[in-house]
């Protein structure tokens, strides 16, 4: 759109963001008025290094704030390029509301933003809300992303599952901390101790005690029963260069290797898994896309581009 000088007005909830929108829209417009000066470029048709008549962000709730005034009316574009969950829902409902020219959405993250976890999600359909009595929770609509990590480099990904791997490590090492512990003292149920996303830098380093060490320490939730293990990974790495290593880092390897171990099963049970992911993932997409025929419009489903730029490659292109 602001390529060929149409104006272009950007909802966004986060203000900086817009703030960032409005810096690489001033720096993009300098741009081409320099480019504009040097080649000496008169036709105001030259589509390519046109700039656009205004690019305006509003810091704007879509989900609960009106669309302003300024902005309705039906010779709109609607677009929402991966916008999450209710985002894209209401993007949708929104733009056939005020009987938008076209619409163009690329869904994503479909379970999100839909506020109490245990919620139902209908269709947008009316021939999918009739024709049959599936409801979706938010776990369930989670399945439509669950296709792992297409886009990362070899290197990133051997990091990733080795956060996965010792994720689980920690699970059984602090579990085995806590087996003479008195249930009185401990606020969370096994398995549910939620650990902050550790330091790329720290697991491309390939050091389990310091991730350990970073499990143990980093602020967030459940950080206070956390912190009541460093004792015991204290007393472990003490013992490091006692001769008894089976109480000392040599011990906490073996709880990496296990927890490899559990990845692995856990990344074969994934296969049967993933087998309904895009099935799902089409399955939402073609009711959004019956729900705007439904409304008057033709709809074309593409694939926007190949899955190694992003999974997240359908789009949906509407035309009233």
């Amino acid at each position: 759109a602001s390529g060929c000088g149409c104006a272009v007005h950007c909802l966004e909830i986060d203000e900086d963001l817009c703030n960032a929108g409005r810096r690489l829209t001033e720096k993009q417009q300098r741009g081409r008025r320099q480019r504009s000066r040097r080649h000496r470029m008169s036709p105001p048709d030259a589509c390519q290094d046109a700039i656009p008549d205004a690019v305006t962000f509003y810091e704007h709730d879509v989900l609960t704030d009106a669309l302003p005034a300024h902005l309705r009316g039906t010779a709109r574009t609607h677009t929402a390029l991966h916008a999450c969950g209710e985002l894209h829902r209401t993007a949708l409902r929104t733009a056939v509301s005020e009987r938008a020219e076209t619409i163009v959405v690329v869904p994503c993250c479909y379970e999100k933003h839909f506020g109490v976890s245990g919620a139902q999600v209908r269709p947008l359909s009316a021939a999918a809300n009739r024709d049959t009595s599936l409801s979706l929770s938010r776990d369930d609509l989670f399945l439509a992303v669950a296709d792992g990590v297409v886009t990362a480099s070899a290197k990133e990904a051997g990091v990733r599952e080795r956060e996965q791997a010792w994720r689980l490590a920690f699970d059984l090492w602090r579990l085995d901390q806590e087996v003479d512990r008195p249930a009185s003292l401990s606020s969370s149920p096994p398995g549910c101790l939620t650990v902050p996303s550790a330091p790329y830098r720290l697991l491309a380093e390939d050091d389990f005690a310091s991730f350990l060490r970073h499990c143990v320490t980093a602020e967030g939730r459940s950080s206070a029963e956390r912190r009541r293990l460093g004792p015991a990974l204290d007393e472990a790495l003490s013992l490091s260069s006692s001769s008894s290593v089976a109480v000392g880092v040599g011990a906490l390897e073996a709880y990496a290797e296990r927890g490899e171990e559990l990845r692995r099963q856990v990344e074969r049970l994934e296969l049967i898994r993933r087998a309904f992911q895009r099935p799902l993932e089409m399955w939402l997409t073609l009711d959004y896309a019956i729900f705007l025929e439904e409304n008057g419009y033709q709809v074309e489903v593409r694939q926007l581009c190949d899955r190694a730029v992003t999974p997240r490659n359908v789009a949906l292109l509407a035309q009233r």
